[in-house]
């Protein structure tokens, strides 16, 4: 209401009017209104540059909250990045290292870079931020509980988990301490600290920590969540050696969760049935095991069927999809704010070269009708790993894939990025 009597007032374009704006986009975030917040905030920071200034506060306000709202997204996060590094600098010198804006600016863009994959330049803009809401709020506040997260996990991905314990045990205890153990902020830092522990060697805590993460996010946020199959996937390969029947529930909820999520072809969801399936024949249940690998290769067979146009399969088993999918496909890869050409090239191409599920699911099956012992292959663990690589699952199925990106590289697609790139700049420059 205030933003919008502003507007009757004053106009669109007036400093104040902007203010306001910013201020119900921080309010819709919080709302879980992300998309409506977006515009609001890229109309306050164009304006604002203009009319005070980019050093002003607000406009270093309205740069901070932008970023924010893209890491939150995870989106755009090369725009996210300078708009961060403005605000933080702009916050030293007018407020100086120890105010709480220039504490919190400095704990934004050290999770950002976290997020873009420098957890070495981040962990120290992280340090700085813990230790000064320590000094000023006390070990135990909230905001230092964030930040000891966040900072746990910067030394983690920098392969220092030794040192990584230390503030993600610290940011596990206070979160228990304050918001008891089924609330989502606790159950985040138990999964955190049960990686680190497991990482270290330490089985027992960690199946302790990652089970309660587990069955916690599946009551609060459902089985089939991203953050309830992490938990589950990590837990998995904990019990995966274990006789504890909890290991069945595990993996079958697992495999479950990944083909409701990516698809029953996913590699993901097919490397889940065979782990359960391994599990089940060394437990001598080899009945339970070939129900599974039958279901699996049903729903992956079926799922083929529902495609388009019919897959052609070559001698190796491999399989290729109509042209028009491939040039979707690579166009929302090649339109990506992320978009690496080499990348993009490597993934299509290792998918490219897979088997199909249908022929891995079907050779387990023959494995075990013979009597042959399971091979028992590892499960990849990469839970950092984003469900967006979910786009590229239609591949695991093509031969010819790689001739088709090469291709569509030399056509319109490239114009396509090469406009939608010049937009993002104009974009950038007027918010400059």
């Amino acid at each position: 209401r205030a933003w919008q009597g502003s507007c009757a007032l004053r106009g669109e374009e007036h400093a104040e009017t902007l203010v306001f704006a910013m201020n119900l986009a921080v309010v819709l975030r919080e709302l879980g209104r992300s998309k409506e917040a977006e515009p609001l905030l890229r109309q306050s920071l164009t304006g604002l540059n203009d009319l005070r200034g980019r050093q002003h506060p607000d406009t270093l306000a309205a740069a901070s909250h932008l970023s924010g709202l893209l890491l939150h997204l995870r989106q755009d996060l090369g725009e996210a990045e300078p708009l961060a590094r403005r605000a933080w600098e702009g916050s030293l010198r007018h407020f100086g290292p120890e105010h709480p804006r220039a504490l919190c600016e400095s704990a934004n863009l050290g999770l950002l870079l976290l997020e873009r994959g420098r957890p070495k330049e981040g962990e120290p803009l992280l340090r700085v931020a813990l230790e000064g809401f320590q000094n000023q709020l006390g070990e135990t506040h909230p905001q230092a509980l964030s930040i000891a997260g966040d900072l746990g996990t910067a030394l983690f991905a920098a392969g220092r988990k030794a040192e990584a314990e230390i503030p993600l045990r610290a940011s596990f205890v206070g979160r228990r301490r304050q918001l008891g153990e089924g609330h989502l902020r606790t159950l985040a830092s138990a999964h955190n600290l049960g990686v680190c522990l497991a990482d270290l060697q330490q089985p027992k805590e960690a199946r302790e920590l990652l089970q309660a993460s587990w069955e916690g996010r599946q009551e609060k946020l459902g089985e089939a969540h991203p953050r309830t199959l992490a938990s589950a996937r990590r837990l998995s390969a904990l019990l995966r050696d274990s006789q504890d029947p909890v290991a069945s529930r595990v993996m079958r909820a697992l495999w479950e969760g990944l083909t409701a999520q990516l698809g029953p072809s996913h590699p993901k969801a097919v490397e889940a049935a065979r782990s359960l399936a391994a599990w089940l024949v060394r437990r001598q249940l080899r009945p339970e095991a070939e129900a599974v690998l039958l279901h699996a290769l049903a729903a992956a067979k079926a799922a083929d069927a529902q495609l388009p146009e019919a897959l052609d399969e070559d001698s190796d088993g491999a399989s290729s999809t109509s042209g028009c999918q491939q040039a979707e496909m690579l166009q929302s890869a090649l339109l990506s704010p992320s978009f690496d050409a080499a990348s993009c090239r490597e993934k299509l191409v290792r998918a490219a070269q897979r088997p199909s599920a249908s022929r891995v699911l079907s050779a387990d099956l023959e494995d075990l009708r013979s009597g042959d012992p399971d091979s028992d292959e590892d499960e990849g663990d990469s839970e950092d790993e984003a469900f967006a690589e979910a786009a590229f699952a239609e591949a695991t199925r093509q031969q010819a894939f790689a001739d088709a990106t090469e291709a569509a590289f030399a056509e319109t697609e490239l114009a396509e990025v090469a406009r939608a790139q010049e937009q993002r700049a104009t974009k950038r420059a007027r918010t400059e």
